[in-house]
């Protein structure tokens, strides 16, 4: 027996090494494929003397390209100009020096008084206007300077006047008032026109900054090569894209390993070696009714470690921001709900570290990484299917903080940015639902494991096996209510699988469906064991009830962890009513005639039903139940179970179960604490 037990591990090693060599292999396909492609000598500015197609269908993100939409973005950005509030004064401080110095020349009234008031401060006005203002009145010459100071302190208090375009002629004219004659309007233009200073200054570092920053935010751009497409038509001259192409396909380079192949394969083995030392040396597969390996884990695993990175492989190059959405945590958090949360925090590590070394992106495998584990910490609370939505939420906003964190530090972000993120992480939130919940019953029968989607369709009252419990048998029905209540609490308090155990106590005793009034809780006049008289035929007919439950929960194919609830929630124990009723009689007594036939509780779920179940019973047949009489009574039904053997195989550890009498205790202490007497209502 011990020589057997010693071997078992190695009957699993070729089906480790199988698994190893599938992942090793497949995470290296890739790579592999490009180094045994015959390569090319081409280099830029060579003419092509022949044919060149694609020997693969690639999806690359093209430098050149990305240039380009670069370039062509950041021509479009619009030039950024300062406002500089100290023109004002500056042009009333001009225009009152100007009109000084034309004041001193009219005065002066010298022969060529036109050019002269022309030159003046390089005025840059017409021979017409400079005559006009020499000779106009004195009063006509107030009246032009009041108003061309208006004209400029107007324009400069609601225009950008920019230092490197000329200002419209027409924005001046508008300004001017229709009462001036035509000759009058023109000297004031003319003269706005010369005295006007640009407040807003072009400013060469700002538009380059700006420019910079749009280049930061332009997608890169990625090309698809089809399998045998073109790249290189017989006598092209190569370019910087044809280069591009090729090295995306495995035809450039003539490096068998060259530093970043090398590292790849390098950081597959240590991933694949890491999977197979967890699995076969440190995992501990969860106790369950149902075989459940190391190597079924470790192919669990296998399966979403690849579907995750060749999805990535396919959808991660065709934009951007597709790494964002790809729902890396769905496989995680199937992962845990399949196997384990311990084995689901593994995985995490492993795919979000191996698609951050693939993608060249710390910030993907940070976003992965971190996405993953709140996921894999919130399924512990799943209990309802709404629950599973409120996940994707979770997932949803911590995408999006990570994201929005690593675009703060780069210096990458604005407004369109931020919806840019908040688009990727909704869709990668709810892709994560939408994959789980469509995928799950699929993975539950591929690897014969009971989902939570199987047991919330199985805690449907108006499923067939609890519909005709309620009907056929509505006292067992509300004794199986109340057990639920029972076993739940108590598997909450020492970290078991509520859910599961909630409803196996639904289904624990349907077998009593098939003679319901075999039971006393469905017996409504007469007890029928009492006119039978013989202990021993009634003890076969209550035993009956596991027997006919297992055979009906099979029918309706309910999953093996239900169907052990109903084979064990007696366990090997007495049927300890008609034994007593035996011996009371002085009938020869075998006693595995009295006995259920097993088997005993294999997990602390299927143990906590059955505690659960038998100190219901115990309680409902005690007439005055108090605060000492429930701890007694607990205390009773358990000890006596750990005294049978009753829970010898069931793996609770003593303090599990002092914690499991606390949970009863206070359960039933609620369920039967004492209640006010009414008053009589007096007619």
């Amino acid at each position: 027996m011990e020589t057997q037990k010693n071997k078992a591990p190695f009957k699993e090693i070729p089906g480790f090494f199988a698994g190893a060599l599938i992942l090793f292999i497949f995470l290296n396909i890739f790579t592999i494929s490009f180094i045994f492609t015959p390569k090319t000598e081409l280099v830029e500015g060579m003419v092509s003397d022949k044919t060149i197609k694609s020997p693969r269908t690639v999806y690359f993100k093209s430098i050149t390209k990305t240039e380009e939409a670069q370039a062509k973005a950041a021509e479009k950005v619009e030039k950024v100009y300062k406002f500089d509030p100290s023109i004002e004064v500056q042009q009333k401080s001009k225009t009152e020096e100007v009109f000084k110095k034309i004041d001193t020349i009219r005065e002066a009234n010298p022969q060529d008084k036109a050019s002269q008031i022309a030159s003046a401060y390089n005025l840059n006005l017409s021979d017409e206007i400079s005559s006009y203002i020499g000779e106009m009145g004195v009063e006509d010459w107030q009246m032009i300077k009041s108003e061309v100071l208006k004209v400029l302190t107007e324009l400069q208090e609601k225009e950008k006047i920019r230092n490197d375009e000329k200002f419209p002629s027409e924005s001046i004219e508008k300004k001017i008032p229709g009462q001036f004659t035509e000759k009058n309007r023109t000297a004031i233009k003319e003269l706005v026109s010369s005295l006007l200073i640009s407040n807003y200054i072009f400013s060469k570092n700002e538009t380059d900054k700006e420019a910079e920053k749009t280049k930061a935010e332009t997608e890169p751009v990625s090309l698809l090569l089809a399998k045998d497409e073109v790249i290189v038509n017989s006598g092209k001259v190569i370019d910087k894209l044809d280069l591009e192409k090729l090295e995306a396909v495995g035809l450039k380079t003539r490096e068998f390993f060259n530093p970043k192949t090398f590292g790849i394969i390098t950081f597959s083995l240590i991933v694949v070696l890491m999977a197979v030392f967890y699995f076969k040396y440190f995992f501990v597969p969860p106790q369950s009714v149902t075989p459940f390996s190391r190597l079924k884990a470790f192919y669990i695993f296998l399966t979403f470690f690849l579907l995750t990175v060749l999805g990535f492989q396919v959808l991660a190059p065709l934009k951007p921001i597709m790494a964002y959405v790809i729902p890396v945590a769905a496989s995680v958090l199937l992962v845990s709900i399949l196997i384990s949360s311990e084995v689901a925090v593994f995985s995490a590590i492993i795919i979000s570290s191996f698609l951050g070394v693939i993608s060249g992106s710390l910030e993907l495998s940070v976003i992965y990484l971190i996405t993953s584990l709140v996921g894999v910490y919130s399924i512990k609370f799943v209990n309802r299917l709404e629950d599973i939505f409120r996940i994707g939420i979770f997932l949803a906003a911590f995408n999006f903080f990570v994201a929005t964190t690593f675009h703060l530090i780069a210096g990458s972000f604005s407004p369109r940015t931020i919806s840019v993120l908040l688009g990727a992480a909704s869709i990668y939130g709810l892709g994560s639902v939408v994959l789980i919940i469509g995928t799950l019953l699929f993975w539950g029968n591929v690897f014969k494991i009971t989902t939570i989607l199987e047991l919330l369709e199985l805690e449907n009252p108006n499923q067939s096996l609890l519909k005709d419990l309620s009907l056929k048998a509505p006292g067992t029905y509300h004794h199986s209510i109340l057990v639920s209540n029972l076993a739940e609490k108590a598997a909450q308090s020492i970290g078991a699988n509520t859910f599961l155990v909630r409803v196996g106590a639904f289904y624990h005793d349907i077998g009593k469906t098939i003679n319901p009034s075999y039971f006393i809780e469905n017996q409504k006049r007469y007890n029928i064991h009492d006119k039978l008289k013989d202990p021993e035929k009634s003890a076969s007919l209550i035993k009956d009830h596991v027997l006919g439950g297992v055979e009906l929960a099979k029918k309706e194919k309910l999953p093996k962890e239900i169907i052990h609830f109903i084979e064990s929630h007696h366990g090997t124990s007495e049927v300890f009513y008609f034994l007593s009723k035996a011996k009371e009689q002085k009938l020869d007594i075998d006693l595995s005639k009295f006995h259920y036939e097993g088997p005993l509780p294999q997990t602390r779920e299927a143990a906590i039903l059955m505690l659960a179940d038998s100190i219901e019973a115990k309680a409902r047949s005690e007439p005055h139940l108090t605060g000492d009489s429930i701890k007694e009574l607990v205390f009773e039904v358990v000890d006596s179970k750990l005294k049978t053997g009753q829970l010898d195989k069931s793996e609770l550890t003593l303090k599990e179960i002092g914690t499991l009498k606390g949970s009863f205790i206070d359960v039933l202490r609620t369920m039967y604490h004492k209640r006010i007497e009414y008053p009589d209502v007096k007619k």
